[in-house]
């Protein structure tokens, strides 16, 4: 899920849907671990793997979290197939329709340094 669809939930629902911002556990709700995309090795590292383009993947925190130097048959794990990038936009355009015109959800301070804002 698009992280900022995240983000706005915990904005319109502080209390039920609590979010630290450094994702500290017991502050930020289960919701970001399991849903929140991150990148990780296929094969770890820690193991022999490498940094090319066929090793990294497209995973959630926790399950990240949970192989920290196991390998996904370690765990009894499969890769998904990837999807199309197209198709996908987890829920980002709900986010985009929702934002602009709602006062106090304006760009984070940190995304609006990377725009020169």
């Amino acid at each position: 899920m698009f992280i900022g669809a995240l983000r706005l939930i915990s904005r319109l629902l502080p209390g039920t849907f609590p979010h630290h911002r450094h994702w500290k556990a017991v502050d930020t709700h289960p919701a970001y671990w399991r849903l929140a995309p991150t990148v990780d090795h296929l094969a770890p590292q820690a193991r022999g793997g490498d940094g090319g383009d066929d090793n990294p993947v497209t995973t959630s925190m926790a399950r990240n979290a949970a192989k920290p130097a196991l390998g996904l048959a370690d765990l009894g794990w499969s890769p998904r197939p990837a999807g199309r990038l197209a198709a996908w936009d987890g829920l980002a355009g709900r986010v985009s329709g929702f934002c602009p015109g709602a006062p106090g959800f304006g760009r984070p301070a940190a995304v609006a340094r990377l725009h020169g804002g």
